[in-house]
């Protein structure tokens, strides 16, 4: 096996100090070339480090250049340097603890490229009553103890600690606040590393947090007309992060927290409506709607950051926590609207449930409204997904831990039978991945990341294919199954359906909390309006308003929270919300009843029925109009 381990190092760089308020000076390093350092015999994947080198024998580890969990913060944010922007774009100058009671280490990486002594200078403010504070220290195996003695005035005062490093290779240096949380106003400014064995050594570098990897799931060609998928997802790693499947309409996923997902979580499935510059909310003929749900305690509601859309809100599908999420997209077309339904599979009840279906008017209609008859068709072929972990540079700097989940999915043909889920053979993404090849066969200098997309041992026989962002290591481009999945794996073998899709279980993803029929009126005078709403099908103590008024309206209620962005705010303004309703009344399957009182003469009325019961909500599918004599 082949191991080859490359480094990119400082190249004409001019070693610069920062002088700290305090007194303190700290060494700052830039510029990156890529060296070849280490190597043995035969690696099917070559791997590569982001490196700085020590500066004559000198290392200083800072709050820029390393990485931390939730106990601590960096803070005295300030620009960073031009070269460094690919890392992170702010240098701060300090750590400090965060009011928290999570625990975790403060972590930098070395590449030490021969064995020696490292002794370790700590340059920290520690005010009186924080003084004896304990800081366990590990750099390897070697675990050392040290007590913070207080800071005079003259500065930073300044304490050491010598370890020794056996064999050279990749080592950790960490702050391990795991058993004792850091105190709030000690302030770590840097740590200083000399010895023999920082000589030679490196600094390793990579992104302040992992960049977002993204993949790309198709039906093969065998499955015609796909209407629907199911994916079934879990964590490899133990890390937290957010990785949802991508829909025409925007996300429908959750995040996982220490690798499963937390109790009482729900989904983001989010429908926009305009960007965070829109000033306008789009007539209502083109707004998405919010249409069912199977949580009988979820809230209609909308978003307004980084743009505007509608959500659910208040809706758990997971009051327990889960290992896995599965979950399954269903879409119908009919007059130029789609509708999307998004069904998790509740593995306690052992079925399928609706978490959220949403109405969407097609581009070519709001252009082309005399189009609605041509547009009655529609497939899902493909989804996509990423896996990404927000935070602030001064909080979230964990792009040195990887985050790995693994998935496996199938679509459903028009022949009614289960399709298993495959990477795309030709994306953009293969595109520029040979590209970069050509790039560096040139000798061009090219700057890698941790991003893998996978097919993984199993998936002849499982269908699992993975996904992973972050970690120290960079993988080379040059070995399909690293930055790209490579060539779909060779196999006739079937992968055994799961019982979450078995015939019994795929008639579940066709239902829905209540089914409309039509709706007719009866009788209608000058002031009044009787009305017969058939219902299909409903659920257990089923109840039912009828919401109507002059203007056709967005399924809320006629007072919702109005916080947000401009567009949020119109969102809810009185010419796009149901103007009057009827009390709340038991309905049951079949025709009912509903009379208007107190219209207004000669005038136009919208209408539409909403229903909840024990085990869901739904609005109509559609609105309805009369008019008054």
């Amino acid at each position: 096996m082949r191991v080859c381990l490359l480094v990119l190092t400082i190249s004409s760089a001019t070693q610069t100090t920062r002088v700290l308020a305090d007194g303190a000076e700290q060494v700052l390093l830039d510029a990156f070339e890529l060296k070849d350092v280490y190597s043995t015999p035969d690696s099917p994947s070559p791997v590569r480090y982001m490196a700085q080198a020590a500066r004559d024998g000198v290392i200083d580890l800072t709050a820029t250049n390393g990485f931390f969990d939730r106990c601590f913060e960096a803070r005295d944010q300030r620009p960073g340097l031009a070269s460094d922007d690919r890392l992170i774009n702010n240098r701060f100058g300090y750590l400090t603890g965060r009011n928290t009671e999570a625990g975790g280490i403060a972590r930098w990486h070395l590449w030490c490229s021969q064995p020696g002594k490292i002794e370790a200078q700590f340059f920290l403010h520690v005010p009186p009553d924080e003084a004896g504070h304990t800081w366990t220290i590990r750099i390897g195996d070697d675990v050392r103890k040290m007590s913070a003695n207080k800071s005079d005035a003259s500065g930073p005062q300044k304490q050491s600690l010598t370890f020794e490093i056996k064999k050279p290779g990749k080592v950790t240096f960490t702050v391990d606040c795991s058993k004792q949380l850091p105190s709030a106003n000690t302030r770590l400014h840097f740590i200083r590393l000399t010895g023999s064995a920082t000589e030679k050594a490196s600094l390793l570098r990579t992104r302040w947090r992992p960049s977002a990897v993204h993949a790309r799931y198709s039906a093969p060609e065998s499955c015609n007309d796909p209407d629907m998928w199911v994916f079934e997802t879990q964590a490899v790693s133990t890390e937290s992060s957010y990785s949802p499947l991508t829909t025409p309409f925007g996300y429908f996923g959750t995040s996982l927290v220490s690798g499963r997902v937390p109790e009482a979580a729900g989904f983001n499935f989010s429908m926009w409506i305009t960007g965070r510059n829109a000033t306008e909310v789009p007539p209502i003929a083109h707004l998405p709607q919010l249409i069912g749900t199977a949580l009988r305690d979820a809230d209609y509601s909308s978003f307004g950051h980084e743009g505007t859309g509608i959500k659910f809100r208040n809706a758990v599908a997971y009051p327990r926590g889960a290992n896995r999420i599965i979950q399954a997209m269903r879409v119908t077309i009919s007059n130029g609207l789609t509708t999307y339904y998004g069904y998790f599979y509740d593995e306690d009840a052992g079925r399928w449930k609706l978490y959220a279906s949403a109405i969407k008017p097609s581009k070519q209609l709001i252009r082309e409204p005399e189009s609605a008859d041509s547009l009655d068709h529609i497939t899902l072929t493909s989804t996509g997904s990423f896996c990404e972990i927000p935070g602030p540079p001064n909080r979230q700097r964990s792009g040195d831990v990887v985050r790995e989940i693994k998935r496996r999915g199938w679509f459903h043909g028009s022949d009614g039978r289960w399709y298993r889920a495959q990477f795309p053979a030709n994306t953009r993404k293969n595109r520029k991945l040979e590209q970069t090849i050509t790039q560096i066969k040139r000798g061009e200098r090219v700057m890698l990341d941790a991003r893998r997309v996978y097919y993984m041992d199993d998936y002849l026989t499982a269908g699992w294919m993975g996904m992973a962002t972050g970690g120290i290591e960079c993988y080379s481009p040059e070995f399909p199954g690293i930055t790209t999945p490579g060539p779909r794996p060779k196999g006739d073998t079937e992968v055994e359906i799961p019982e979450y899709l078995t015939k019994e279980k795929t008639a579940q993803l066709f239902k829905l909390p209540v089914d409309f029929g039509s709706s007719k009126i009866i009788d209608v005078t000058a002031t009044d309006a009787t009305i017969e709403y058939d219902i299909s099908k409903t659920g257990p103590d089923s109840k039912a308003i009828l919401y109507y008024g002059v203007f056709d309206a967005l399924t809320y209620t006629p007072k919702p929270d109005q916080r947000g962005s401009v567009v949020q705010k119109q969102l809810f303004s009185v010419d796009r919300t149901w103007q009057h309703a009827t009390p709340q009344r038991h309905v049951s399957q079949g025709i009912n009843r509903f009379t208007l009182r107190s219209l207004k003469p000669s005038t136009t009325y919208h209408y539409r029925l909403f229903v909840t019961h024990d085990e869901g909500q739904s609005w109509d599918y559609r609105s309805w109009s009369f008019r008054t004599r």
